[in-house]
């Protein structure tokens, strides 16, 4: 099977996060921004159907191996738990990497040396600064030459979490 450029920028993005939404999945694959989810749909279909992607009981979409084969090199940045909330994380990450893509943002597992913004996913950044303790609403860092900004999704605009989640962004035992 032939495969489209936004079939494969979705097995990308598949290959490097393991999960999204089927919504999110429909987002990325339209490149005309239409918007129209039926087209979108026999467009999605032909990866479910040749097994490059399966669409799960809970409504996230995981990549199955002939779709991770065609990124030989490509590692994943997160990690696939089993749990509901954890499910839930990761999409959440998916979700935000994919908003930052669109937008000229690449995601990245580590710190760049060049001035340009990057998105590192919160899963990568507890490795790059141990201090961390909860990354629960935290999805990543965006970095831009000095400046480092913390990337929450915060669902439904509730922030009474923030003061606390920041906190822990910046404890200053680990510097």
């Amino acid at each position: 099977m032939k495969l489209h450029d936004n079939q494969l920028h979705l097995l990308q993005h598949l290959a490097r996060f393991n999960l999204l939404d089927y919504s999110g999945c429909l987002e990325m694959l339209d490149v005309d921004e239409t918007g129209d989810r039926t087209k979108l749909s026999y467009v999605f279909r032909p990866l479910t159907k040749n097994k490059y992607i399966s669409k799960r009981k809970d409504g996230s979409v995981s990549i199955l191996a002939k779709g991770r084969a065609l990124f030989p090199d490509m590692k994943p940045l997160i990690s696939t738990g089993g749990g509901t909330q954890s499910v839930q994380r990761m999409i959440e990450v998916s979700r935000m990497a994919a908003l930052m893509e669109k937008n000229g943002i690449p995601a990245a597992a580590n710190i760049p040396e060049s001035a340009e913004p990057v998105f590192i996913p919160s899963a990568c950044w507890r490795n790059i600064a141990p201090g961390i303790l909860s990354t629960t609403r935290f999805t990543g860092m965006l970095i831009a030459g000095e400046h480092r900004l913390a990337v929450y999704d915060i669902g439904d605009g509730a922030m009474e979490w923030q003061v606390r989640a920041e906190g822990s962004l910046f404890y200053t035992r680990y510097g």
